[in-house]
């Protein structure tokens, strides 16, 4: 992921107004993942923290955090994304290389899908790493999720729009509504009942 040194600095200086997770997920996540080699594998260096202001940036541009704590939940949320986004590139790596251990010993004789098979048991059986990588990517999503929840929580309700008004073409007079229309004479004298249609009720009373 590539950025401009003018989008590192703004992007830094997002960051800046955040001291680290204080939200309970963000901090849980923190603390769970703070030893371990997967631990050590996600610490940032200065091209993860390029990365990591870089996501930052875009997530502060996308929810515009209008107040400290809200910006906290956007730095938790940007963080935790890209936790996730390394672990899921860990995860690829660790399958490629149970595959092809797995095809070494079963030889050349094995299909894929038998090799994926064998991987995929063996790992899930009895693979540590592979379980705490896992637990790992449901920590990240689940912070990921939880600031989302109150980041919606803290923000005041958004009020309805108002009715659009009704548009007046240019130069259009303004006119008076059209009068009610007027009843009809009764042809057939004031003492004869007329249908909706204008003729008589009673036809014989009209002779």
């Amino acid at each position: 992921m590539s950025t401009t040194s003018a989008q590192i600095a703004a992007n830094r200086a997002n960051a800046q107004l955040s001291t680290g997770p204080v939200t309970p997920s963000g901090k849980s996540m923190s603390s769970r993942n703070a030893a371990g080699p997967i631990a050590h594998s996600l610490a940032a260096g200065e091209e993860e923290q390029q990365e990591i202001d870089f996501l930052i940036g875009e997530y502060s541009d996308t929810f515009r955090p209008a107040t400290p704590v809200e910006r906290d939940l956007v730095v938790d949320m940007a963080v935790a994304r890209w936790r996730r986004m390394r672990l899921l590139q860990f995860e690829s790596s660790v399958l490629a290389n149970a595959f092809n251990k797995v095809a070494a010993e079963l030889g050349p004789g094995a299909t894929r899908v038998q090799v994926q098979a064998t991987a995929l048991e063996r790992l899930i059986e009895s693979s540590k790493t592979w379980n705490t990588l896992h637990r790992y990517l449901r920590d990240a999503e689940r912070t990921m999720n939880n600031c989302m929840k109150q980041l919606a929580a803290v923000r005041p309700s958004q009020e309805p729009a108002p009715a659009p008004l009704k548009q007046v073409r240019k130069n259009e007079p303004n006119l008076p509504p059209p009068a009610p229309p007027q009843p009809q004479p009764n042809r057939f004298g004031p003492n004869v009942p007329l249908r909706p249609n204008g003729y008589p009720v009673n036809l014989a009373l009209a002779l």
